[in-house]
């Protein structure tokens, strides 16, 4: 399945089931993204997936991800070389990326770019980065978690909580790939946050709860109260 099929499909069924009636938003301006690759070296440097995780909590009412129990499922895959592959995980990277995959059927894909960074974290996880762009970082902890940084360089995405969904500079508008320096941040049990969404650059989306949603620029390309239209334009957007 190529990266985009990937994409859509983690995305896509992470945030169908995030998208329920009933939830919060929270409406973010953009932001001058000038710190947006620093923003991404500071990642790397602290991509320490417990620490994340065990951060999560200090907000009461943000749910702790659901972490795998053991290392029989892992990958990890730097550079276009398998340096571990264990259980059902699969870490997949082209020159001069890196991915990391923890859980049942997790999923860390870096095939295109340079210098990106993907971990999914938890059983059924996705993590997804690249796609044309320079210096992007995903992380996704928890079960079901997404998060997809692409279509652009100095994309920050963050989805720390079972079906929490992030998303930066993966526009959702056909034939947009030059959406740089977003940071979109999900943590909570079916957070969803989308930076960058309509091709822009320089966003900043933050969904810190349960059930919170946040897209930046201010809007919503999708219904949120009709979780099956959600899944489907997601889909024919990116198949």
């Amino acid at each position: 399945m190529g990266s985009l099929s990937v994409l859509a499909a983690g995305l896509g069924i992470g945030a169908a089931l995030a998208a329920t009636p009933g939830v919060a938003f929270a409406g973010t301006s953009p932001v001058d993204g000038g710190a947006g690759a620093l923003g991404v070296a500071g990642a790397l440097a602290a991509a320490d997936i417990g620490d994340a995780a065990a951060t999560v909590g200090t907000a009461a009412a943000v749910s702790l991800p659901t972490l795998p129990d053991g290392f029989g499922n892992f990958a990890i895959s730097i550079s276009g070389v398998d340096l571990v592959s264990l259980g059902t995980a699969s870490a997949s990277s082209s020159l001069g990326n890196f991915a990391i995959a923890y859980g049942a059927y997790s999923d860390a894909n870096a095939m295109s770019g340079f210098f990106n960074y993907a971990s999914a974290e938890g059983d059924h996880s996705l993590a997804v980065v690249g796609d044309t762009g320079w210096f992007n970082y995903a992380s996704a902890v928890g079960d079901h978690s997404s998060a997809a940084a692409a279509w652009g360089n100095g994309n920050v995405a963050t989805a720390t909580g079972d079906y929490a969904v992030a998303s930066a500079g993966a526009s959702v508008v056909a034939g947009v790939y030059d959406s740089h320096y977003n940071t979109a941040t999900a943590e909570g049990l079916h957070a969803i946050a989308y930076s960058g969404w309509d091709g822009s650059s320089n966003n900043t989306a933050s969904a810190i709860g349960d059930y919170i949603q946040d897209y930046s620029p201010e809007g919503n390309p999708f219904n949120p109260g009709d979780a099956t239209d959600f899944w489907a334009d997601l889909w024919h957007l990116f198949s």
